[in-house]
């Protein structure tokens, strides 16, 4: 088990994980109003985008690290996050 986990830290960057998802929330909760299915992935690329520009020049990672951890941030998010979100009321429709 513990090598599983390991295994699972090394092909991630968790704080990247959570920056994407955080930015994303944020941007979709104060700036955007009920954007649909489209707008919301093209948010969430550009910020995992931006934020993978900073994390390439700032802090050294791989390229390959970076595009695993951005899908995961989207996975992250759909199975984790959005159901303890939906379960406590909280969206960013809600405004």
């Amino acid at each position: 088990m513990t090598d599983l986990f390991e295994n699972f830290s090394s092909l991630i960057d968790v704080p990247y994980v959570l920056s994407v998802v955080f930015a994303t929330f944020i941007v979709l909760y104060y700036f955007v109003n009920k954007p649909p299915e489209r707008w919301k992935f093209i948010i969430t690329a550009l910020i995992g985008l931006l934020l993978g520009i900073v994390w390439i020049i700032w802090i050294d990672i791989t390229l390959s690290k970076l595009i695993v951890s951005f899908l995961f941030s989207s996975g992250f998010y759909t199975w984790l996050i959005k159901p303890v979100m939906k379960r406590f009321k909280i969206s960013y429709k809600d405004k």
